[in-house]
């Protein structure tokens, strides 16, 4: 009876097999198999900043009278970079990236003296990604994302002597859009971020809207398996 029900079951894995082969053929069955394989593998992204955009407000030391029309508010532009790396499937992800907030210095404009105040922060956090295949070598990629940030700032007076130095902690929250092709791709962002400044004056806490609207200006590739090759 054992035997029996054995040979049965061979024989319909050799039927299952023969027509699996006869319906997809070779070529289906093989790059089946290899979108199985890159499904269990890390798939990373590699994500430069040229140049990202971004305005501040912020909250003043009230001792500091003299610098809270100038020192609470500003815009930026920032360059950086980053990793992302999405862990056997392509939803998931661990984020680490850094960028430098250069301060433009705008609210300074018709005011008689100036305060400028950069950044440098490093971010850790999560991202959750979807994919929406386009064809056979492009895909849009959605991925939204939250971090710990943890930071420096430096305020600087016009005379470019150091007024104040802080440790800043907080968080932040965003969205990528990003069009890859084949390894390459480039994209489109929206971020938030609250900072709240440790110690010293005279800032108290920090607020940035980020922004990329040419999508030139944030860049990456992706390493391991293609994007293309992972199950959506």
């Amino acid at each position: 009876m054992q035997r029996h029900r054995r040979s049965t079951l061979n024989t319909l894995a050799i039927v299952t097999g023969a027509l699996a082969g006869g319906i997809l053929g070779p070529a289906a069955l093989a790059e089946a198999e290899e979108t199985s394989a890159a499904a269990g593998k890390t798939s990373v992204e590699l994500r430069f900043t040229l140049m990202s955009p971004s305005a501040r407000w912020s909250a003043v030391d009230l001792r500091g009278q003299t610098i809270a029309t100038h020192a609470k508010r500003s815009l930026y532009v920032s360059p950086g970079l980053g990793v992302r790396v999405f862990i056997k499937q392509p939803h998931h992800g661990l984020l680490v990236d850094w960028d430098y907030r250069i301060d433009t210095d705008m609210d300074s404009i018709n005011s008689l003296s100036k305060w400028k105040t950069d950044f440098s922060v490093a971010h850790v956090g999560y991202a959750y990604r979807f994919i929406k295949p386009a064809n056979e070598k492009m895909v849009w990629a959605f991925t939204l994302h939250a971090s710990f940030s943890w930071c420096s700032s430096i305020a600087r007076t016009e005379n470019r002597f150091f007024s104040g130095r802080s440790a800043v902690l907080g968080g932040r929250v965003g969205v990528n859009v990003d069009f890859h092709i084949e390894r390459f791709f480039m994209g489109w962002a929206v971020e938030y971020e609250g900072l709240s400044h440790v110690k010293g004056a005279p800032l108290e806490s920090s607020h940035f809207l980020m922004w990329t609207l040419i999508p030139i200006f944030r860049i990456g590739v992706d390493l391991g398996p293609t994007i293309q090759s992972l199950k959506h």
